[in-house]
């Protein structure tokens, strides 16, 4: 019935259920998970988000785990460590406590040792989505899932889509906007495709000194490797955009490039101001994508990620 609200019954869909799986007893008797967890769980009334870094965030059941980590949160903010060591000893605090949740073993050494169910209630770190408080009760698979959908025959559901289903209106693609590697406008982007041109080269130096960050075995604070492709410096005009000075420098330059990217796919056929009605029509439709991953993940953790 949502989907026909949009004009869009006919779309394939479903439903991502990840926390309510964990009430099944399926999730006991495959092994997936301990007792001791769905325990945990069933007597739930709140969860809490446990925050080692900025955007890194694991929401988990209110447990003596969660209470220490808070604690010894606060106790490093309180003590000035800098975003680094914090992230560093938040990190290494969670470390292998998913696993002491979920399966009751603890690693000493090579081995993985089984722990009693105290400890790990005690020590171990309990994921769980918010929705977690709404469910009592364990049953079958089957029966949880049936709960999301709606109790009405195929018929029944035919019938309100013939009588609901209206007759959707064309869309068009009025503009595009790119910022790539050797390709700041659709144009060159075209040519780079046509010449089939590739743009990896080595980091440029003013990037970072390949000397310093660059050893062909790698370690905790290096590269293997010199190779890459980079969006050439841009100049924006801002103008047109509500930032005040204040605001440019403290503002991520790719979130500047992003709105500039915008406006030029908005203003790619008109450059007049778009009515209310005619926003009210129009999508933006925005992709991005750094390249970096899990590779500048672990340079935050030792802080060099702002040079990548």
């Amino acid at each position: 019935a949502l989907l026909e609200q949009f004009e869009m019954a006919d779309l394939s869909h479903g439903l991502l259920v990840g926390t309510l799986t964990l009430f099944s007893q399926e999730s006991v008797s495959t092994g997936a998970i301990t007792p001791v967890f769905q325990d945990v769980l069933l007597n739930s009334v709140d969860t809490v988000l446990l925050e080692t870094a900025p955007g890194h965030q694991s929401r988990c059941a209110f447990t003596p785990f969660a209470h220490e980590f808070l604690s010894q949160r606060r106790e490093g903010l309180k003590a000035g460590w800098d975003g680094a060591t914090l992230a560093t000893r938040l990190d290494e605090l969670i470390l292998g406590r998913l696993r002491l949740a979920t399966k009751g073993l603890r690693r000493e050494g090579n081995q993985l040792i089984a722990v009693s169910k105290d400890e790990q209630y005690l020590q171990g770190m309990f994921m769980v989505g918010e929705v977690a408080a709404l469910q009592r009760s364990v049953a079958p698979l089957r029966q949880l899932l049936e709960q999301l959908v709606p109790d009405q025959s195929q018929g029944q559901v035919d019938q309100a889509r013939s009588s609901s289903r209206i007759v959707p209106e064309p869309i068009a693609i009025t503009g595009m906007a790119v910022a790539l590697p050797g390709a700041t406008s659709l144009a060159a982007y075209w040519s780079l495709i046509v010449r089939q041109e590739c743009q990896i080269r080595v980091v440029p130096e003013e990037r970072w000194p390949t000397d310093v960050y660059y050893k062909q075995e790698g370690s905790g604070t290096s590269v293997m490797s010199r190779w890459g492709t980079f969006i050439e410096p841009t100049v924006i005009d801002l103008a047109p955009y509500p930032l005040t000075p204040a605001q440019v420098p403290a503002t991520e330059p790719t979130q500047i490039l992003a709105l500039d990217l915008v406006s030029q796919a908005l203003h790619a056929v008109s450059s007049m101001v778009l009515s209310a009605s005619e926003r009210e029509q129009t999508a933006v439709v925005f992709a991005a994508s750094g390249g970096v991953g899990e590779f500048v993940d672990k340079f935050d953790a030792v802080g060099y990620g702002h040079l990548v």
